[in-house]
Order: C-alpha cells, then sequence, then structure tokens
C-alpha cells in the first residue's frame, strides 16, 4: 500500500479502508490499519517513505498486542522488511545503517 500511499496519498487510502469497512465493519486488520494510517496521516503527508516506520513505531501495536492476528503479522513483517531495506540505503530510500546502530 505504500505505493498507493506514494501515488495518491494518505487520504485516498483512508477512505478506501473506510469504504470497506462499511461492508465489513468487523475486519479487525482492516480497521486497525485504516486507524493506523489516520494518526500517521501528518507525517506521511510530508514524505510517503515514513509510512514503513509510523507503522513499526507503535501505530500496529496500539491494539490487539495481547492477541496479534496473522493478517497483522504480515503487515508488521513488511514494513519491518521496509524499514531495513531503507536504512540500508538501498534504491527504495536512505536512513541510518541498522546493522551499524547508527
Amino acid at each position: 500500500q505504500a505505493t498507493k500511499i506514494e501515488k495518491v496519498g494518505v487520504a485516498e487510502a483512508i477512505r478506501d479502508g473506510q469504504r470497506f469497512l462499511k461492508v465489513r465493519p468487523t475486519d479487525r486488520p482492516v480497521r486497525l490499519v485504516t486507524h493506523a494510517q489516520h494518526l500517521s496521516a501528518p507525517a506521511v503527508e510530508k514524505d510517503y517513505r515514513l509510512y514503513s516506520s509510523q507503522l513499526l513505531g507503535g501505530r500496529l501495536s496500539m491494539m490487539y498486542k495481547t492477541k496479534p492476528c496473522p493478517e497483522i503479522m504480515r503487515i508488521w513483517n513488511a514494513a519491518e522488511y521496509h524499514c531495513l531495506k531503507w536504512g540500508r540505503g538501498d534504491d527504495e530510500g536512505v536512513g541510518a545503517d541498522s546493522n551499524s546502530g547508527e
């Protein structure tokens, strides 16, 4: 979804989640991600590359921490992968070297 956020913005991604929740209001993963996107919107609107780090920075762990569902763990793992990849300075972005602790 980071690609969608890059192309159309976080507000459109939030609207997609809200539309989906009108049809399936009890979908925990979609509800959590939509809520996380809403909380992260100010930072992500400035720089879409912050999306993954915003999710890892506590947004996904705010709810359901004691009983994570598999869908959220897949999102968590994907966000972690992208943050670490950016941390190595790969093509997707730049950041601190996760291996050196800087």
